[in-house]
């Protein structure tokens, strides 16, 4: 808007102005909002538009101009005839310019200029001509290309003024990366992540109008979540059922009927090639030369690009075709799928891409021979299965539709309910589920029938029926018919549930029974290791990914990646990163494939903050489909860590509530990061509570994973009250966990808590060596600082333990400890940094919405030297109030 604003009313420019762009960059917006400040600014403005049969449309008149209203144009009389009588063209346009300088520096805004008829374009030439050299402009929004009556005596008469430089071209380019986010963030009030952004920028081009009808199609699908004032995309693949793209459609029909009809059958064709014409009039039923004609109209028009000389063809912006394809109806697209795959089987077409012949055959249905198109639509389904589930699953319910016997429909279609897990499809996960229970129980083997209730009970688990998981822990059916769940799903069930002693119980007790079949003995070892792991029963997790030395079914296989993320999560949730990067190892497995929940849990040990943070809020923005993830209440545990460490109270709450919402398993490790919550906000009593809980739940549940953390925050804030005997029962417990845990995080707590509770410097020195050796930097520097702050280490310390949380961001944990610092005498570094940081911190916590005096007790300061900061703040930065401060800090505007 700013470019065309600087060029209206020049009189050393040229008066004509035109903006030109394709269908849906935004053309008419732009001139509504410049038009609105033209008036702000005391402009006299004319508004017009001209629709696809040419007639001129008024828009917004002035009073003055209010005689004119019956006119073709607004300011001006009868124009008919204009074209073969240049005086009357000349005369017409001297009337109009009168009018226009009488009014004072008034605009004409022009609309959809591509519709004007031959007499509209000899006035528009001669009103140019007219108002060259006055403080009067005409804006003309142009689309390009665009098939429009006398289109070419348009081109010649812009030639004709650009040759005399009586026009001004301002040219609309589709929205820039940086851009599309800003317009996302907007829209869905979140900050999109990366791959949104990506997805919704290729798609669209940048075109407005096509990233408008892209998120909303990604809403219709459930493609984005949000969580924490984020949003991310979570599926991206293209809904089976039509889904609308209201303002790309609407554009195409312009191009009038035939030009519809042949866009539709190209949004199919054109990934053939040379093929292109010859299949085209095939599907239009019309010579090749019509359809070639055809497709030169959508080619002038801008919606297909033709390449190497007619060998490829494309769509300049890809959402235009998924709109079209979109807009097929059933008999079209199996018609024209039906032509697709026989040209491609015959040779008479050729295309590189595999998955489109897999697409088509999937369209035809029983169009084409079955025999061939199943084979191909498996063949492709497999090569799928791993990395693009959703796709998989489509072409596996097409060859399930072209099965021979039931025998042949209950394999296929359990091969499609396995796709619809992987792909978090849980609805039609559920429903194929319970057909093949019901309706083929004879074809399916006993194994089969394993996988099917164990995807189930976890699909329930994220669609959030906890309801049926009880009927199911309960051994009660969760459907009327089919059989009675097993006592491995029926464990998963009361693990997921959080009864994670009756699922030990269950499964010690039935062990003879879930062994014999292949999926059940993958499974039931891994919960049953998990469950004894976690209680402190065995003191080494030993990972079985597969029974003795078998190869894995094609049932089982694909779901590996569930138990390796299972048993990263049992070893991450005792803070033990090398035995986990030891299981990946061994495995196989990259780091890359595990659970979201893992890799943040992976990213947080290592000491990368913003990635843990990132990942934790992608985790609780999507459905724990996958295994159920026992490794979210853990990460999120570790996530709230170090956002309390960056003073964001705020996001670490969002996420919490977020994730407790899901009912993860191990859900009293919630319990201990709301208590660090209540902790650093001068909470003592709320935060006792909290852990107490924590420590009923996980024993209820004849668990001890977890437990040091809780022990050892409740020691700090027995200590700091000066209740001797809590914290000396707690180092009482925390041996015992030690003792059960030895080789995790337990043991470093246990010798934490003997050197604060008895100030044994010997247990503090070999609390030091073993956080070093574990090389987490997180625990390194929370350890020194209770350690070395407390009198238990040399002071000099704490300059390490300042420097490790720098690169972690922890604002506020540095901010505590330059108070310890400062009480014993040690130097703190950079003067100036410090006085930035801590202005940064002070900013922050006002962003999280605390009153002055939740941030004295946070900073450990009173609320009068808050105060005094946060004025001193405003007078340096020139802000005015908290929401300002806010609003500079959340923009990366804050004042350095």
């Amino acid at each position: 808007m700013d470019e065309l604003l600087d060029v209206i009313g020049r009189p050393d420019l040229p008066s004509l102005i035109v903006v030109t762009g394709p269908a849906g960059i935004g053309r008419t917006t732009l001139l509504t909002t410049v038009r609105e400040e033209l008036a702000a600014r005391g402009r006299h403005t004319a508004a017009m538009r001209f629709s696809p049969d040419s007639d001129a449309i008024p828009g917004y008149l002035p009073d003055r101009w209010s005689d004119h209203r019956d006119s073709p144009w607004p300011v001006a009389g009868p124009v008919t005839g204009a074209f073969d009588d240049p005086a009357l063209a000349y005369f017409t346009a001297a009337g109009m310019a009168a009018t226009l300088l009488a009014a004072e520096r008034a605009v004409l805004l022009i609309d959809d200029a591509q519709w004007m008829d031959r007499d509209d374009i000899a006035v528009l030439e001669q009103l140019a001509r007219r108002l060259a050299g006055t403080a009067v402009s005409c804006v003309c929004a142009v689309r390009v290309p665009a098939i429009a009556r006398d289109g070419d005596l348009r081109r010649a008469a812009i030639r004709r003024l650009r040759r005399d430089g009586l026009v001004h071209t301002v040219r609309l380019r589709g929205l820039r990366r940086d851009e599309v986010a800003a317009e996302l963030a907007s829209m869905l009030r979140h900050t999109p992540d990366a791959a949104l952004v990506d997805h919704v920028h290729r798609g669209s081009r940048g075109i407005p109008s096509a990233l408008h009808d892209s998120v909303e199609t990604l809403r219709q699908t459930g493609s984005i979540r949000l969580a924490a004032g984020h949003a991310y995309l979570d599926r991206a693949e293209e809904p089976d059922g039509p889904i609308g793209h209201r303002r790309l459609t609407t554009a195409m029909l312009e191009l009038g009927p035939d030009s519809w009809t042949a866009a539709k059958a190209v949004a199919v064709l054109h990934p053939l090639g040379s093929a292109l014409p010859r299949l085209l009039a095939e599907a239009l039923a019309c010579t090749e030369a019509e359809a070639s004609d055809r497709i030169a109209v959508l080619r002038q028009a801008g919606v297909l690009h033709r390449g190497l000389a007619g060998t490829t063809w494309r769509f300049p912006i890809p959402l235009v075709a998924t709109a079209l394809l979109g807009s097929l109806g059933p008999y079209e697209k199996q018609h024209l799928a039906r032509i697709a795959v026989t040209a491609l089987w015959s040779g008479a077409a050729h295309c590189a891409d595999p998955d489109y012949l897999a697409d088509q055959i999937a369209a035809a249905g029983r169009l084409v021979d079955p025999a061939p198109a199943r084979a191909t639509l498996l063949a492709r389904a497999e090569a799928a299965l791993s990395d693009r589930p959703a796709t998989a699953r489509r072409w596996l319910r097409a060859a399930a539709d072209l099965a021979e016997d039931v025998e042949q429909y209950a394999s296929i279609t359990l091969r499609q309910v396995l796709a619809g897990y992987l792909a978090g499809d849980t609805d039609g996960c559920l429903d194929e589920t319970a057909s093949l229970l019901e309706h083929c129980p004879e074809q399916l083997t006993r194994d089969a029938v394993q996988s099917l209730q164990l995807m189930a009970v976890f699909t329930r688990y994220a669609k959030g029926d906890f309801d049926t998981l009880r009927r199911i822990a309960e051994r009660r059916r969760d459907r009327p018919h089919g059989p009675p769940p097993g006592p491995v799903p029926r464990a998963m069930a009361l693990s997921l549930l959080d009864r994670w002693a009756e699922a030990r119980s269950l499964l010690t007790r039935t062990a003879e029974t879930w062994r014999g079949t292949e999926t059940s003995a993958l499974f039931g070892i891994c919960l049953h290791s998990l469950a004894e792991f976690w209680s402190g029963r065995t003191r080494e997790l030993e990972p079985t990914l597969r029974p003795g030395d078998d190869p894995l079914s094609r049932t089982v296989e694909p779901l590996r990646s569930q138990l390796v993320d299972a048993y990263a999560a049992g070893l991450l949730a005792t803070g033990d990163l090398s035995g986990t990067e030891k299981l990946l190892t061994d495995s196989d497995v990259p780091a890359e494939q595990l659970n979201p929940s893992g890799r943040a849990l992976l990213a947080a040990m290592h000491g990368w903050a913003g990635q843990a943070i990132e990942l934790g809020r992608r985790c609780v923005a999507t459905a724990p489909l996958r295994g159920g993830d026992p490794g979210r209440a853990p990460m999120l545990l570790q996530v709230t860590e170090l956002l309390v460490a960056q003073g964001r109270l705020t996001n670490a709450r969002e996420m919490l509530a977020s994730g407790r919402s899901a009912g993860p398993p191990l859900a009293h490790l919630l319990d201990c990061a709301e208590a660090l919550i209540h902790h650093t906000l001068g909470e003592p009593d709320d935060a006792t509570g909290r852990l107490r809980q924590a420590l009923d739940a996980a024993a209820a549940n004849e668990l001890l994973v977890g437990t040091d953390l809780c022990w050892s925050l409740l020691t700090e804030l027995s200590l700091a009250r000066g209740d001797r005997d809590t914290a000396a029962r707690c180092l009482v417990e925390i041996d015992r966990v030690a003792e059960a845990m030895p080789d995790g995080r337990a043991a470093t707590h246990a010798l934490l808590i003997r050197a604060t509770v008895t100030g044994d410097r010997a247990a503090a020195e070999a609390c030091l060596r073993l956080v070093r050796e574990r090389g987490q930097p997180f625990e390194v520097a929370r350890s020194i600082s209770r350690l070395a702050g407390g009198g238990l280490g040399d002071p000099a310390l704490l300059t390490e333990a300042y420097e490790l949380f720098g690169g972690l961001d922890a604002l506020l944990e540095r901010a505590w400890l330059r108070n310890l610092m400062r009480a014993h005498d040690v130097p703190i570094p950079g003067r100036r940094e410090t006085v930035a940081e801590n202005e940064r911190l002070l900013g922050l916590l006002v962003s999280e919405g605390l009153s002055n005096k939740e941030i004295a007790q946070m900073l450990r300061t009173s609320g009068k030297s808050v105060e005094g900061r946060l004025s001193r703040l405003f007078t340096r930065t020139g802000l005015t109030s908290r929401i300002e401060l806010a609003r500079a800090l959340l923009g990366d505007a804050f004042p350095g």
